[in-house]
């Protein structure tokens, strides 16, 4: 079973001229979808809803909100068994990513499998190119065994924060007892720029609610391993940083009305100490938004 929560606003793709809702987007088995949990209100054959939205609303539900931002309707039903998508054999992602780059690497072909296996199948051209970049930045057996040695890092799996996109997270145990995120990119000198910043930002904040206390940046690190593999000297770059039990994307999407406005105040606090010292994100976005166990945004 598959579920999803839909809103006019954001979704008004699945809303029809004749206000009636086609839910065949979603790749679901029509006869068993339920509309927030009632079900025989879409067409076997269409996935179309038999009613007008508004009637679906007001007689069936008898919720006026249902819908909105605030009240979305809960739809659930049956993958259609169609929809599953096509698997790619190694050989064939091997072949398919040599016609992007020219030459791959098989170990990076395995690590970039690891890593999104279920993004891949997915993924258009563009995507799988970004991936391969990634799992190549992303430790292999070499680095992996520099950073067990020189900082203590054994590695244990990704940390999954939604849709990869700039950055590989993977969960890393440190000195043996001590969980921490690492954090890598496809361009090596993107997590030094990034530590630069959090530097810039946490030293004499600018607005109300920033906290300035030295431990938050003393539990981010950044790490250089330096290594000679045959000839050549290879340098892999790493942002460690603490292991936070979720980011704002693992979140239920029915938020309550008191949560989203505690987010979203310590989201605009944090966006304004950013562009008071001249800098801006360009990534915001539910995946990037580390919840504490507090509840509090990072």
């Amino acid at each position: 079973m598959d579920e999803v929560y839909i809103n006019q606003e954001a979704d008004s793709y699945v809303m029809e001229a004749d206000g009636t809702l086609d839910l065949g987007v979603l790749q679901l088995q029509p006869g068993t979808i339920a509309i927030n949990g009632k079900k025989v209100l879409v067409e076997m054959q269409t996935s179309r809803a038999k009613r007008t939205f508004a009637d679906i609303q007001q007689k069936v539900l008898q919720i006026t909100t249902a819908g909105s931002e605030a009240n979305p309707l809960h739809i659930r039903g049956a993958l259609l068994a169609a929809s599953a998508p096509e698997q790619l054999t190694h050989e064939a992602l091997s072949s398919k990513l040599r016609t992007l780059k020219g030459h791959v690497d098989n170990k990076v072909v395995d690590q970039m499998v690891q890593l999104f296996a279920a993004a891949i199948p997915l993924a258009g051209q563009e995507l799988l190119s970004e991936y391969y970049d990634l799992a190549k930045a992303s430790p292999l057996t070499h680095t992996k065994d520099v950073l067990r040695r020189e900082q203590g890092l054994v590695f244990n799996g990704a940390f999954v924060a939604g849709a990869p996109s700039r950055a590989v997270l993977l969960i890393a145990f440190k000195n043996g007892a001590k969980p921490v995120l690492c954090k890598f990119t496809a361009e090596a000198t993107a997590v030094d720029h990034e530590y630069s910043v959090l530097k810039a930002l946490w030293q004499e904040p600018a607005v109300p609610g920033i906290d300035n206390n030295n431990n938050n940046l003393q539990a981010f690190q950044l790490i250089v391993a330096r290594y000679l593999l045959g000839p050549s000297l290879q340098v892999k770059h790493c942002l460690q940083m603490p292991v936070y039990p979720a980011t704002l994307q693992h979140i239920p999407a029915a938020m309550q009305e008191s949560v989203i406005l505690t987010f979203g105040r310590q989201l605009k606090t944090s966006l304004q100490n950013v562009h008071q010292k001249g800098y801006g994100h360009n990534d915001v976005k539910a995946s990037n938004i580390f919840i504490t166990a507090t509840g509090k945004r990072q």
